[in-house]
Protein backbone atom coordinates (compact mmCIF):
# COMPACT_ATOMS: atom_id res chain seq x y z
CA UNK A 1 0.00 0.00 0.00
CA UNK A 2 1.55 3.51 -0.44
CA UNK A 3 -0.22 7.16 -0.11
CA UNK A 4 -0.41 9.69 -3.09
CA UNK A 5 -1.47 12.99 -3.83
CA UNK A 6 -4.21 12.68 -6.87
CA UNK A 7 -4.55 16.42 -7.11
CA UNK A 8 -3.23 20.04 -4.78
CA UNK A 9 -3.75 22.44 -7.16
CA UNK A 10 -5.06 26.00 -7.34
CA UNK A 11 -8.13 26.34 -10.00
CA UNK A 12 -11.96 27.52 -10.66
CA UNK A 13 -13.47 24.66 -9.32
CA UNK A 14 -16.69 25.90 -8.25
CA UNK A 15 -19.35 25.30 -10.97
CA UNK A 16 -21.31 28.77 -9.91
CA UNK A 17 -18.67 31.01 -9.57
CA UNK A 18 -15.22 32.00 -10.92
CA UNK A 19 -12.80 32.28 -7.69
CA UNK A 20 -9.75 30.57 -7.20
CA UNK A 21 -9.66 27.87 -4.80
CA UNK A 22 -7.08 25.22 -3.52
CA UNK A 23 -8.72 21.58 -4.49
CA UNK A 24 -6.64 18.44 -2.10
CA UNK A 25 -6.90 15.14 -2.41
CA UNK A 26 -4.71 12.39 -0.68
CA UNK A 27 -5.54 8.80 -0.84
CA UNK A 28 -4.23 5.20 0.35
CA UNK A 29 -3.90 3.06 -3.10
CA UNK A 30 -3.53 -0.61 -3.04
CA UNK A 31 -1.67 -1.12 -6.30
CA UNK A 32 -3.21 1.36 -8.32
CA UNK A 33 -6.64 1.52 -6.87
CA UNK A 34 -7.82 3.41 -3.83
CA UNK A 35 -8.57 1.50 -0.74
CA UNK A 36 -12.21 0.82 0.00
CA UNK A 37 -13.76 0.11 3.71
CA UNK A 38 -17.62 -0.55 3.85
CA UNK A 39 -17.92 1.41 0.60
CA UNK A 40 -16.16 4.70 2.08
CA UNK A 41 -12.60 5.60 0.42
CA UNK A 42 -9.71 5.86 2.37
CA UNK A 43 -9.36 9.64 1.44
CA UNK A 44 -8.56 12.62 2.16
CA UNK A 45 -10.00 16.10 0.77
CA UNK A 46 -9.36 19.63 1.41
CA UNK A 47 -11.23 22.69 -0.42
CA UNK A 48 -10.11 26.04 0.84
CA UNK A 49 -8.77 29.51 0.18
CA UNK A 50 -5.49 29.75 -2.81
CA UNK A 51 -2.70 30.53 0.23
CA UNK A 52 -3.52 27.01 2.01
CA UNK A 53 -1.77 25.54 -0.76
CA UNK A 54 0.97 25.87 1.40
CA UNK A 55 0.02 23.28 4.17
CA UNK A 56 -0.12 20.80 1.23
CA UNK A 57 2.87 20.78 -0.52
CA UNK A 58 4.41 18.82 1.38
CA UNK A 59 1.52 16.73 2.35
CA UNK A 60 2.41 12.92 3.04
CA UNK A 61 5.61 14.89 5.01
CA UNK A 62 3.09 16.42 7.11
CA UNK A 63 0.50 13.62 7.16
CA UNK A 64 -0.94 14.61 11.17
CA UNK A 65 -1.08 18.48 10.11
CA UNK A 66 -2.47 17.21 6.68
CA UNK A 67 -5.25 14.89 8.17
CA UNK A 68 -6.31 17.25 11.33
CA UNK A 69 -6.79 20.32 8.39
CA UNK A 70 -8.89 17.93 6.12
CA UNK A 71 -10.97 16.08 8.92
CA UNK A 72 -11.87 19.57 10.39
CA UNK A 73 -12.99 21.11 6.78
CA UNK A 74 -14.85 17.66 6.24
CA UNK A 75 -16.64 18.25 9.87
CA UNK A 76 -18.03 21.95 8.56
CA UNK A 77 -18.68 21.42 4.87
CA UNK A 78 -22.13 20.42 3.66
CA UNK A 79 -21.61 17.47 0.81
CA UNK A 80 -23.30 14.18 -0.09
CA UNK A 81 -20.08 12.74 -0.29
CA UNK A 82 -19.22 12.11 3.53
CA UNK A 83 -15.60 13.57 3.84
CA UNK A 84 -15.71 12.87 7.82
CA UNK A 85 -16.29 9.22 7.45
CA UNK A 86 -13.24 9.11 4.72
CA UNK A 87 -10.86 10.50 6.83
CA UNK A 88 -11.40 8.15 9.59
CA UNK A 89 -11.56 5.53 6.92
CA UNK A 90 -7.93 6.85 5.95
CA UNK A 91 -6.35 6.80 9.81
CA UNK A 92 -7.73 3.02 9.93
CA UNK A 93 -6.54 1.86 7.20
CA UNK A 94 -3.32 4.30 7.64
CA UNK A 95 -2.55 2.84 11.10
CA UNK A 96 -3.31 -1.15 10.38
CA UNK A 97 -0.82 -1.22 7.46
CA UNK A 98 1.81 1.55 8.63
CA UNK A 99 4.70 -0.42 8.62
CA UNK A 100 4.00 -1.62 5.13
CA UNK A 101 3.00 1.96 3.94
CA UNK A 102 6.30 3.48 5.16
CA UNK A 103 8.54 0.97 3.66
CA UNK A 104 7.07 1.82 0.43
CA UNK A 105 7.36 5.70 0.68
CA UNK A 106 10.41 5.44 2.00
CA UNK A 107 11.72 3.08 -0.95
CA UNK A 108 10.30 5.50 -3.20
CA UNK A 109 11.73 8.44 -1.79
CA UNK A 110 15.21 7.16 -2.03
CA UNK A 111 14.62 6.33 -5.40
CA UNK A 112 13.63 9.98 -6.02
CA UNK A 113 16.64 10.96 -3.82
CA UNK A 114 19.11 8.59 -6.01
CA UNK A 115 18.31 9.57 -9.34
CA UNK A 116 18.50 13.36 -7.69
CA UNK A 117 21.69 12.55 -6.89
CA UNK A 118 22.24 11.45 -10.32
CA UNK A 119 21.13 14.41 -11.96
CA UNK A 120 23.22 16.68 -9.59
CA UNK A 121 26.37 14.65 -10.43
CA UNK A 122 25.91 15.17 -13.84
CA UNK A 123 25.31 18.71 -13.12
CA UNK A 124 28.84 19.06 -11.38
CA UNK A 125 30.51 17.02 -14.11
CA UNK A 126 29.82 19.35 -16.65
CA UNK A 127 31.88 22.36 -16.71
CA UNK A 128 29.56 24.71 -19.10
CA UNK A 129 25.91 24.21 -17.87
CA UNK A 130 24.92 27.23 -20.03
CA UNK A 131 24.41 26.63 -23.69
CA UNK A 132 26.90 28.09 -25.80
CA UNK A 133 25.43 28.17 -28.98
CA UNK A 134 22.59 31.00 -28.64
CA UNK A 135 25.19 32.92 -31.21
CA UNK A 136 23.99 30.32 -34.09
CA UNK A 137 20.64 31.14 -33.61
CA UNK A 138 21.30 35.17 -33.61
CA UNK A 139 23.66 34.65 -36.14
CA UNK A 140 20.57 32.92 -38.59
CA UNK A 141 18.59 35.37 -37.58
CA UNK A 142 20.51 38.05 -38.59
CA UNK A 143 21.45 36.41 -41.86
CA UNK A 144 17.43 35.58 -42.45
CA UNK A 145 17.16 39.62 -42.58
CA UNK A 146 20.52 40.08 -44.50
CA UNK A 147 19.04 37.68 -47.19
CA UNK A 148 15.64 39.44 -47.57
CA UNK A 149 16.85 42.78 -47.87
CA UNK A 150 19.85 41.46 -50.62
CA UNK A 151 16.43 40.45 -52.70
CA UNK A 152 14.71 43.44 -52.64
CA UNK A 153 17.92 45.06 -53.56
CA UNK A 154 18.53 42.96 -56.40
CA UNK A 155 15.09 43.25 -57.34
CA UNK A 156 15.15 47.04 -57.44
CA UNK A 157 18.60 46.82 -59.55
CA UNK A 158 16.62 45.04 -62.20
CA UNK A 159 13.68 47.65 -61.78
CA UNK A 160 16.45 50.41 -62.20
CA UNK A 161 18.22 48.75 -65.33
CA UNK A 162 14.96 49.63 -67.23
CA UNK A 163 14.54 52.71 -65.84
CA UNK A 164 15.65 55.99 -67.93
CA UNK A 165 18.10 57.40 -65.50
CA UNK A 166 17.01 61.32 -64.49
CA UNK A 167 13.25 60.35 -63.99
CA UNK A 168 11.76 60.04 -59.98
CA UNK A 169 10.99 56.46 -60.80
CA UNK A 170 14.87 56.34 -60.86
CA UNK A 171 15.99 58.09 -57.81
CA UNK A 172 13.74 56.45 -55.68
CA UNK A 173 14.59 52.94 -56.72
CA UNK A 174 18.73 54.55 -56.05
CA UNK A 175 16.93 55.99 -52.79
CA UNK A 176 15.87 52.00 -51.87
CA UNK A 177 18.86 50.30 -52.68
CA UNK A 178 20.53 52.63 -51.03
CA UNK A 179 18.49 51.72 -47.79
CA UNK A 180 18.61 48.26 -48.38
CA UNK A 181 22.88 48.20 -49.02
CA UNK A 182 22.74 50.35 -45.34
CA UNK A 183 20.51 47.25 -43.59
CA UNK A 184 22.56 44.86 -45.09
CA UNK A 185 25.89 46.72 -43.82
CA UNK A 186 24.03 47.15 -40.02
CA UNK A 187 22.58 43.37 -39.76
CA UNK A 188 26.22 42.39 -41.01
CA UNK A 189 28.12 44.10 -38.78
CA UNK A 190 26.18 42.47 -35.86
CA UNK A 191 26.71 38.87 -36.65
CA UNK A 192 28.46 37.37 -33.67
CA UNK A 193 31.97 35.90 -34.21
CA UNK A 194 32.36 32.04 -33.37
CA UNK A 195 33.55 31.26 -29.98
CA UNK A 196 37.31 30.47 -29.57
CA UNK A 197 37.15 26.76 -27.75
CA UNK A 198 39.42 26.66 -24.83
CA UNK A 199 42.21 24.26 -25.37
CA UNK A 200 42.89 23.17 -21.77
CA UNK A 201 46.16 24.02 -20.00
Amino acid sequence: MNIRVSQCEVGKFNLCGSELSLSFYMSIYDGNTIVVRDGVKAQLHYSGEPDDIQYFEDAVENICDVFERCAKYAGRVWSSTDYFAQCMTFASVYQENFDQITAEYVANRNKDIERKIERLQRELANDSPLDSNLYEISNDLIRAEIKKYTKWMDGCKIELDQVKEGTEKYANLTKKIEGYQKNIADFTSKIIPQPVENEGN
